[in-house]
Order: C-alpha cells, then sequence, then structure tokens
C-alpha cells in the first residue's frame, strides 16, 4: 500500500472513532528523520527491504488522536505486538505510566 493509501486509511479510522488530527507525509518524514531510521520500539535500523508502519504512540482504542505529535514509526513485528497496547503496557521497562512519546 502506498503511504498516501495508509494515511487515508488511518484518517478513516480516527474520523470514525471521533479522534481529532491528520498528519502528512511531511510528517512521517520528519519522523523517520527523528527516530534515526529506526524502530520507535525495539530500535532496529529499518532496511530498505523493510516497512516501516505508522503507529499511533498512544492508540485511538485509548483515546490517542490522529495529530503528527502522536505518531511514531515502528518495524511490522512491535507494531502487531503493540496493537492497541498503551506504551507501558508494551513496553514496561522502557515506558512509564504517563510518559510522552520521545521518553
Amino acid at each position: 500500500m502506498r503511504r498516501e493509501q495508509v494515511n487515508r486509511t488511518h484518517r478513516a479510522r480516527a474520523r470514525k472513532r471521533g479522534a481529532p488530527g491528520a498528519f502528512t507525509d511531511v510528517d512521517v518524514n520528519a519522523r523517520l528523520i527523528r527516530q534515526g531510521g529506526k524502530c520507535h520500539y525495539c530500535r532496529a535500523p529499518f532496511r530498505l527491504d523493510t516497512r516501516f508502519q505508522i503507529d499511533h504512540f498512544i492508540p485511538i482504542a485509548k483515546g490517542g488522536s490522529n495529530h503528527a505529535c502522536n505518531i511514531v514509526l515502528a518495524c511490522p513485528d512491535c507494531n502487531q505486538r503493540k496493537g492497541d497496547k498503551l506504551p507501558h503496557e508494551f513496553m514496561p521497562e522502557r515506558f512509564q505510566t504517563g510518559c510522552l512519546r520521545d521518553c
């Protein structure tokens, strides 16, 4: 799926759940640079043959927004394992209850 289709899918899901906000490809590229080309959770570098996935740090299902400030890039394995868990539920050793995205 192309990135614009992915963004559209995120917007539709967010709209259905009443979550505010939207992000753009520019936001995703800025996030990729900020994360140094690595998964936000396991810190494994993204390879050219491994696509990253856009994850809502605070899941929309748990009240998170679709704003750019709530997205991170994750490897497919981490994104799938995290599901709709909060960061401290997914990786308690790395994230504390109530932590911000870049802690």
